[in-house]
């Protein structure tokens, strides 16, 4: 999400509704928090880093 915010102009609301509609859509609730794999730091780590940090999964 980081990078994609990074490379591409988009309008923050429209992206939040359009995450919020996905979930909707799966019958998810929306977590309250951001998921790990949406934050900057996991986007700007290694793949093999990602893969071997618990943390980060």
């Amino acid at each position: 999400m980081s990078v994609l915010l990074e490379r591409e102009t988009l309008a923050a609301d429209l992206l939040a509704q359009a995450i919020k509609a996905t979930f909707e859509r799966r019958g998810m609730a929306v977590p309250a928090e951001l998921p790990v794999g949406l934050t900057d730091e996991f986007a700007h780590v290694r793949s093999a880093d990602q893969a071997a940090a618990p943390e980060m999964q």
